[in-house]
């Protein structure tokens, strides 16, 4: 009696494990497949072919969202700035009688100096134009592996770099204990 419970329930297994259920999206149609027939999740199809089977994008954890999200921002406001920038410099071109093109940063730098005078001493407080990839912080490109797990274990931190900074402490602390642990046993065989 045992024997063949056991042998139904793997059967089933079997099946589950084996067999994928799918609805083919153009047709509407729904087959039982081998999963060797199927293709992976990362498979498309055209919108003419209904005998292959359509998945959606893989699923990506909500972390890898916000960062691609911040990503698409950071790359928006850059674009922006970088036109804004382009802008102002063939403005200021058309101010000095020079061409927009061949207008150098050491230009823009004593164009700005002299249309802007300042008594100001310090070199924040005076007025620049300088491309936003040196103004703007950059945000710091995240690796990432192919399922869209980061390769940085301190992403999932609110804070990375200041973990970071407390690991490297620690095991600086450690490796200072060692060495006065150290120095303490060799005094002690020295007396």
């Amino acid at each position: 009696m045992f024997s063949g419970l056991i042998q139904r329930v793997y059967y089933f297994q079997f099946l589950r494990i084996n067999v994928t259920r799918y609805r083919n999206l153009a047709t509407g149609e729904t087959r039982i497949l081998p999963v060797s027939i199927l293709p992976d999740d990362y498979t498309f199809a055209n919108a003419g072919d209904t005998d292959v089977p359509r998945y959606r994008n893989k699923v990506i954890s909500r972390a890898l969202e916000v960062y691609l999200n911040d990503v698409r921002k950071q790359n928006k406001i850059m674009a922006r700035e970088k036109a804004e920038f382009e802008l102002g410099k063939r403005y200021l071109a058309n101010m000095l009688g020079l061409e927009p093109n061949s207008i150098t940063q050491d230009d823009i730098d004593k164009a700005v100096e002299y249309l802007f005078p300042s008594g100001l001493t310090n070199k924040l407080a005076l007025p620049v134009m300088k491309p936003p990839q040196e103004i703007l912080p950059m945000l710091h490109q995240i690796a990432f592996d192919d399922e869209g797990r980061p390769k940085d274990l301190l992403f999932f931190t609110l804070a990375p770099k200041f973990y970071r900074l407390l690991s490297i402490v620690g095991a600086k602390t450690e490796a200072l204990l060692g060495y006065q642990q150290k120095q303490e046993d060799d005094s002690k065989t020295h007396r």
